[in-house]
């Protein structure tokens, strides 16, 4: 299908803890549970590795306004900026 993004070449762990659409910005986010967030444009399709979070993460969450990703990483939750910035830890 036309549809279908590959990404086995893109991603190192297609194991998706958290799947999201960011509305201002018309993406589709993902977050790996190897730590990786990969983007993909919905009109296009095109797929792009945003960032690596720094280690596994077992679940993440987008605030309601989308400006802050809350993210599990071991026994701690890291809180990160739209531009994956670490911003706090829990």
């Amino acid at each position: 299908s036309k549809n279908v993004v590959p990404c086995s070449d893109q991603c190192d762990s297609f194991e998706p803890v958290s799947i999201d659409m960011l509305i201002d910005s018309n993406e589709i986010c993902v977050v790996l549970n190897s730590g990786q967030v990969v983007t993909i444009d919905a009109e296009s399709h095109t797929m792009c590795a945003a960032c690596f979070l720094g280690e596994e993460c077992s679940a993440a969450s987008w605030s309601p306004d989308q400006t802050a990703l809350a993210v599990v990483e071991g026994d701690r939750v890291v809180f990160y900026d739209r531009n994956f910035e670490p911003f706090a830890k829990w």
